[in-house]
């Protein structure tokens, strides 16, 4: 429960930064942060990532919902550890942020605009999403069941001593 408590506190967070920027940075408009380096400017995108799939009406609403449940079952279920669960629960967070603006707008209000590069402008909430899927993969992929194999070269280890012992 502490991480879906976690993805909400994540997706509040989200529909926060969104609410302020509806509220004092008017469409189109930009305000520089940092210049040169990241500033803010409002817009809508009606589709995912980079605006793929821009305008596809009821797929992405219903496709994100799918994939929040599923994402909530995989961190039940799951057997992970409470970093991979926390990389989970960010990624719950973002999806849940970004699904409710799709469910109640049609479009997500993005914001964050980085400027030294031509990178597509973005939100926190896919933020949470980005560095949440990234560091569950890592995490996965090469640090989960280390436990297991710890205790599993443990026994061996112990078994090997006990054949010692009766010789």
């Amino acid at each position: 429960m502490l991480y879906l408590f976690l993805a909400l506190i994540l997706a509040a967070v989200d529909q926060l930064t969104k609410a302020l920027t509806v509220s004092f940075i008017a469409l189109g408009d930009k305000v520089s942060v940092f210049p040169g380096i990241v500033g803010l400017t409002h817009t809508r995108n009606t589709g995912m990532a980079f605006s793929m799939l821009s305008d596809s009406g009821w797929l992405l609403p219903v496709v994100s919902g799918v994939m929040i449940i599923a994402l909530v079952i995989i961190l039940f279920v799951g057997k992970f550890n409470k970093f991979e669960r926390v990389c989970l629960a960010l990624a719950i967070g973002g999806a849940l942020g970004n699904g409710v603006d799709r469910a109640l707008y049609g479009y997500v209000v993005d914001m964050i605009e980085v400027q030294f590069m031509n990178f597509a402008i973005f939100n926190f909430a896919d933020c949470c999403i980005v560095v949440g899927c990234i560091l569950f993969a890592i995490a996965y992929i090469f640090f989960h069941g280390d436990d297991k194999k710890k205790k599993m070269a443990e026994i061996e280890r112990l078994k090997e001593d006990d054949a010692e012992e009766e010789l």
